[in-house]
């Protein structure tokens, strides 16, 4: 028989978790909704872009994830609370993601 979690934290969901902690638990997971993201926020000639600025780069190192809604208030590490911000944005926004 399997065993029942010990306490209410051993059974977490994964949207609870930053996304560097999913990518180190969940290696797979974590690529893909990283991906995802990097997919969603890239136009027609292939050029990823800033939801902040417009800034439009075919380097996915120019840019990081960054939750809409911080999880400091509540959000969650889903692909429609992330975006892709410069790094220089994200930077000066403070709440950091990878």
């Amino acid at each position: 028989p399997r065993a029942a979690p010990i306490t209410k934290q051993e059974s977490i969901q994964i949207q609870d978790l930053p996304l560097e902690e999913i990518r180190r638990r969940f290696p797979a997971i974590g690529e893909k909704l990283r991906n995802a993201v990097f997919e969603k926020f890239q136009d027609a000639e292939g050029y990823f872009f800033s939801a902040e600025s417009g800034y439009r780069s075919k380097n996915r190192l120019d840019f990081q994830i960054d939750h809409i809604q911080p999880m400091s208030q509540g959000g969650k590490t889903t692909l429609d609370n992330l975006q892709l911000l410069t790094r220089q944005e994200n930077g000066a926004k403070g709440d950091k993601l990878i």
